[in-house]
């Protein structure tokens, strides 16, 4: 399918009225204030400083924000005693358009925050894509509605500047190369991704090993190989001149993925994997209950999904895999989830198919998958509006009823 059949008159109206639906929703939750998590605050000022002063260097600032006011947190010594941002080059350079067309002299969260929600419908819109050439018009909006609003894309991804509604965006753009072969669009979606989060380079390693594979043959995996390793190359360049290192951590604590290893035992890292999947309280599987159940229609069905389809599946598990090796499966939040959001996004073809097989095919599974995404819809919703939790740490967050 050709991407100008994106909008056919037939078709057009199934996601404008979706995007015209979630709009205002997205604008009630998204962060316009000091409100914002620290995490995206910190991509947010570097941005900002890198508009106004054409620098990254923050040293004159100080605690900008309450919430930065920890400055070895989110503010790290970089190079020739400069103090920098610690976010990812890639989740900063996205967001500086907004603030070279919308900031001011004064700094504000909303055009970051404004990227974030962009970027996030966009990668809407490629879901829903791929999903009305597997599916139907009906079903691929339905399904993309759930995605928006059954899982933290809405919490997360939508309300500010965290990596995961860009890399959403980036793993739905190399999606549509494993659909097309354009395995150099694949590699430049995945190269995208680790700019904006190092780890999801095991996106790139995983679908090119399954792609030369089930294709018998190495091209797929030496393009994707290739392209990556663009974005590879330009992140610790980044990091070398900014931090005077060649690493991937960049600004990071090496206790970010050094720790984590040298903590590792298989009884916590199994704890941890549950924890990811199904535990309380950040279990995404758990909290989107509709995902367990299409994990189990792809299971059940499996032969029948595409094959570039299993290969952002197979990839999107292992890279849950790893970071739960490396990483707290809470990533702060103290309820919800937000680490497994990419991972959802790459492994959405394969759902969403097996979820339609289902449905076609079983009525029980129909009824399964209809009570489970309003369950995740309304999970989310009391999440959303209902559940406060406030940051008392880094390390300390609560929440209760509002």
């Amino acid at each position: 399918m050709r991407i100008v059949e994106w909008f056919r008159e037939e078709q057009r109206w199934h996601i404008l009225a979706l995007l015209i639906l979630l709009l205002p929703l997205f604008v009630w939750n998204a962060r316009w204030d000091e409100t914002a998590n620290p995490d995206s605050e910190a991509a947010a000022v570097a941005a900002w400083q890198l508009s106004e002063k054409g620098t990254l260097d923050l040293s004159e600032y100080g605690p900008i924000t309450e919430n930065l006011d920890t400055l070895d947190i989110w503010f790290v010594p970089g190079r020739d005693n400069t103090i920098v941002s610690n976010r990812p080059p890639g989740l900063i350079g996205i967001a500086f358009p907004s603030y070279f067309v919308g900031g001011s002299s004064r700094f504000s969260v909303v055009p970051s925050t404004v990227t974030a929600m962009v970027l996030t419908m966009a990668s809407l819109v490629v879901v829903w894509w791929l999903l009305r050439g597997l599916t139907d018009p009906k079903f691929a909006t339905v399904a993309t509605g759930v995605l928006a609003l059954g899982t933290t894309t809405w919490a997360i991804s939508s309300a500010e500047l965290w990596p995961h509604g860009p890399d959403q965006f980036w793993a739905s753009i190399a999606l549509i190369g494993l659909s097309t072969r354009g395995f150099a669009l694949a590699g430049a979606g995945f190269a995208l991704c680790v700019l904006t989060r190092p780890i999801t380079g095991v996106f790139a390693a995983v679908s090119g090993i399954v792609e030369a594979w089930r294709q018998r043959s190495t091209r797929p995996a030496l393009i994707i190989a290739a392209v990556t390793a663009v974005g590879v190359v330009l992140l610790l360049a980044y990091n070398w001149v900014i931090f005077g290192g060649l690493s991937f951590r960049g600004g990071y604590s090496p206790a970010v993925a050094a720790g984590a290893v040298e903590r590792f035992t298989i009884l916590e890292y199994a704890r941890n994997v549950f924890s990811m999947f199904v535990g309380v309280p950040n279990g995404f599987l758990l909290l989107s209950p509709v995902l367990g159940v299409a994990t189990f229609g792809l299971i059940r069905y499996w032969k029948q999904v595409p094959g570039w389809a299993r290969s952002g599946a197979l990839a999107a598990l292992a890279y849950l895999l790893v970071h739960a090796f490396l990483n707290r499966a809470s990533g702060g939040l103290p309820v919800m989830y937000r680490y497994p959001l990419e991972a959802i996004t790459l492994a959405s073809a394969a759902l969403g198919f097996a979820a339609w097989t289902m449905a076609r095919e079983s009525r029980l599974g129909r009824r399964f998958l209809l009570v489970t995404a309003l369950l995740s819809i309304v999970i989310q919703v009391y999440y959303i509006f209902v559940v406060s939790c406030v940051v008392l740490n880094p390390d300390l967050n609560t929440c209760f009823v509002t």
